[in-house]
């Protein structure tokens, strides 16, 4: 490795120290610390071929955290992924895999009871059904899970 190569590996290796990161965010942030194209490519070449980046090993992590710590839903953990510079094929793997029926009724019945259990004044139950119903969707659900889920909230 040359000098330059050198110190964009070892930059890298300090990011990955404090997280997983993907192939993208490793090139975003050796390009901010203004290494050079030449530099960010070794340094990345290099970091493939040592195993110590991985697309789909940081997808299915970063995907099932995001199901346990956030309860995110299908879509929000695709454009997660995608803003993580994911490939589409490795996000859909991913998200498959960390969210199964079964979580996403859990993490759905979790966040009703929560946001139920903050009632504002005077809201009526379709309205707070629709703040909940809302809320669900920028979540990550899909509409006929919510709506699953939903159905059974009452005063």
């Amino acid at each position: 490795m040359t000098g330059e190569v050198k110190k964009a590996f070892n930059a890298a290796c300090k990011l990955l120290a404090v997280r997983d990161r993907s192939v993208f965010e490793v090139r975003t942030a050796l390009e901010k610390k203004q290494f050079g194209e030449s530099a960010v490519e070794g340094a990345v070449a290099e970091l493939l071929r040592r195993n110590l980046l991985d697309d789909e090993k940081f997808a299915a992590r970063y995907a099932e955290s995001l199901v346990r710590h956030k309860k995110a839903g299908p879509r929000y953990i695709s454009a997660a992924l995608a803003r993580k510079g994911i490939g589409a094929a490795a996000a859909m793997e991913a998200t498959k895999t960390a969210s199964d029926p079964r979580k996403q009724d859990a993490a759905v019945k979790e966040w009703i009871e929560r946001k139920s259990a903050s009632k504002r004044k005077n809201d009526s139950l379709e309205k707070r059904k629709k703040r909940i119903y809302d809320f669900l969707l920028r979540r990550g659900f899909s509409p006929e899970v919510v709506m699953k889920n939903i159905r059974n909230l009452r005063e």
